[in-house]
């Protein structure tokens, strides 16, 4: 699992505990399918970011690959709420997604850092300092494949927002 170097770096609006009786699935299935509460837990992770807004100058969500019209893309949703709230501009193509990989929620942690390995690459670098967004931070592979994508080009100062944490993650 990728670490994140700086806890103080990582903001999340809910913990899913994974001993509860709901399936994981099931979660976050309700949470993307009731706006409100997507909505709710974005503003909640919108006042925890709210105090460290200056130390970063854009966000970008987690890339996907050859997207799908039908497919909603609940971390660029959550950007660009993210954006409209902390008035912090949000980019989408700093970063693609060069490869495509299986779905990481159906494979396990460990195989998940060998499937996204190489899969990002960087368009611009006009920023230095970056917010990552996601919808989900569950074994890490894919946010520290983006991490390590940015660090190879000399971005180093970055944050990560996730609507949720899976709690077996050490950070």
């Amino acid at each position: 699992m990728h670490k994140i170097k700086n806890p103080g770096k990582f903001f999340y609006s809910t913990e899913y505990d994974c001993s509860v009786s709901e399936s994981f699935c099931s979660f976050m299935k309700k949470l993307k399918s009731d706006k409100q509460l997507f909505y709710n837990m974005a503003l909640d992770l919108s006042e925890k970011i709210e105090p460290f807004r200056n130390n970063f100058d854009v966000f970008i969500s987690v890339p996907k690959y050859g997207e799908k019209k039908s497919e909603t893309d609940y971390s660029e949703m959550l950007a660009c709420m993210l954006s409209s709230k902390l008035n912090i501009p949000y980019e989408k193509n700093i970063i693609s997604k060069i490869k495509y990989t299986n779905k990481m929620k159906v494979l396990q942690a460990g195989e998940r850092f060998s499937e996204i390995a190489s899969a990002f690459k960087i368009n611009t670098c006009k920023y230095k300092r970056i917010c990552i967004v996601d919808d989900v931070y569950s074994s890490g592979a894919t946010v520290g494949e983006i991490i390590k994508t940015f660090n190879d080009s000399g971005i180093t100062d970055i944050y990560v927002a996730v609507l949720v944490l899976q709690s077996q993650n050490q950070l």
